[in-house]
């Protein structure tokens, strides 16, 4: 899951830049670089064929449920 801020207490997060983006029918992958340069991929259902402020370049974070 990508978010625009960290989020609440329980999920495990990493801030990246939005560094890709491969469209696949109904769902969106963005390969994101953390500040480590590790990359890593968030998956996304696409509501619209385009989401604004999620464009290469943007920075976001990507979460994780605590289980």
């Amino acid at each position: 899951m990508l978010c625009d801020a960290p989020p609440a207490d329980g999920y495990n997060f990493a801030v990246g830049e939005v560094a890709h983006i491969a469209y696949l029918g109904d769902l969106s992958i963005y390969h994101v670089r953390l500040k480590s340069g590790q990359m890593i991929s968030a998956q996304l259902q696409n509501a619209h064929r385009y989401r604004k402020g999620y464009q290469p370049g943007a920075t976001k974070c990507v979460c994780a449920g605590s289980g």
